[in-house]
């Protein structure tokens, strides 16, 4: 998954929701709002891309027809991998929105946890609680990493945090969720064209590998 690119400067300015004392930004990074997160989801071409995807799936002998490049089937994928790409691109800021508030409650944790989602689902799970004996991440992290968190969190100095970072953190983690789960969709429809767009290709190495490499170049 790729980090995300900078944006205006702007954004360092626009806190909205966050509260500005809690924000943990010592390094310069570029912090987003909660609802700055959101605004691929809610938008129009995105709403659209998903609603042409559950038109196309109806159409399950559609034939390509002509210069492949040309054909709406072609266009709709590069724009599913484009879409892809942007998603990653969101859940990077919401891994960074929700960390820079919960390094308040739990500086460590992004050492300690270093992949995005796996952290994200961390911090939904453990929240404000104080109590980390109560809490099971063994469905989340290995074992050995459990034990980790769970002893660091315990000892941690890291303060609880006000309701409103705290929900603050929530809707990142809840946008990610829904992220991944519309990401999951369009990746899977293209998978499902790989047959017919790049054949050869899939028998080499398969559709969904064959996917993940037309999403990072964007195209044939």
């Amino acid at each position: 998954m790729e980090d995300f690119d900078s944006d205006s400067d702007d954004d360092i300015n626009m806190l909205g929701d966050v509260e500005v004392s809690n924000i943990n930004n010592t390094d310069h990074t570029i912090v987003y709002t909660s609802d700055q997160i959101s605004t691929l989801r809610k938008s129009s071409r995105f709403i659209n891309l998903i609603e042409q995807i559950k038109q196309a799936n109806l159409l399950t002998n559609e034939q390509i027809i002509g210069i492949l490049t040309d054909s709406p089937q072609y266009k709709l994928i590069i724009t599913c991998n484009e879409m892809i790409q942007e998603i990653d691109d969101n859940i990077s800021k919401s891994h960074l929105f929700v960390s820079n508030i919960y390094s308040k409650k739990f500086p460590e944790l992004d050492q300690l946890v270093p992949g995005k989602l796996e952290y994200l689902k961390v911090v939904e799970r453990i929240a404000n609680q104080v109590d980390m004996t109560k809490i099971d991440l063994n469905d989340i992290l290995p074992s050995a990493t459990v034990m980790v968190v769970t002893v660091t969190g315990s000892t941690t100095s890291g303060e609880m945090l006000s309701e409103s970072n705290m929900n603050d953190c929530i809707k990142g983690c809840m946008e990610v969720n829904e992220l991944m789960t519309h990401r999951s969709v369009l990746l899977s429809f293209v998978e499902g064209k790989m047959s017919k767009i790049a054949p050869s290709l899939c028998i080499l190495i398969g559709p969904r590998i064959t996917a993940q490499l037309m999403t990072l170049v964007g195209g044939l």
